[in-house]
């Protein structure tokens, strides 16, 4: 980021690490946010966690991505939900209907990227997609730069 260290009181970051995909580049994102937080800064972050109901996406996903939570994320009016087999899914990238892939996390991965802050709080929450209506399992924690 073109800041210089230890610049800002507050960071907030919601669905930014859910598109960065490669383990390298979270670290690299985590490492950043702490370069330009001040001491005791605070970062706000809310990402989605692993859902039930992406389960069918995570599956078809992997033999393409190689990451059990990684998914692909379709073109608005492509229903996720119609693509239930591998060869649906790779008409699907054929034809250009994949936008992005995107990545659900596990707490844990969460927290090791920022596990040198100090927790102060976690909620975890349900919401639903705006675009394929099923439900994402979403946590919000407020970190503390140490």
């Amino acid at each position: 980021l073109p800041v210089g260290d230890n610049s800002y009181d507050a960071v907030v970051i919601s669905f930014v690490l859910t598109s960065i995909i490669s383990p390298d580049a979270q670290q690299h994102a985590a490492k950043e946010i702490r370069r330009i937080l001040k001491p005791e800064g605070i970062l706000w972050l809310n990402e989605p966690l692993i859902s039930a109901d992406y389960a069918t996406r995570y599956e078809l996903s992997k033999p393409f991505l190689g990451h059990e939570h990684d998914f692909f994320v379709f073109k608005t009016g492509i229903s996720s939900s119609s693509i239930t087999n591998t060869e649906q899914l790779q008409r699907a990238m054929t034809e250009g209907a994949i936008t992005r892939v995107a990545h659900h996390f596990r707490w844990e991965e969460l927290r090791d990227l920022f596990s040198d802050y100090r927790l102060l709080s976690r909620t975890d929450a349900k919401t639903q997609s705006p675009h394929t209506k099923t439900n994402i399992e979403m946590v919000t924690a407020v970190f503390q730069k140490t």
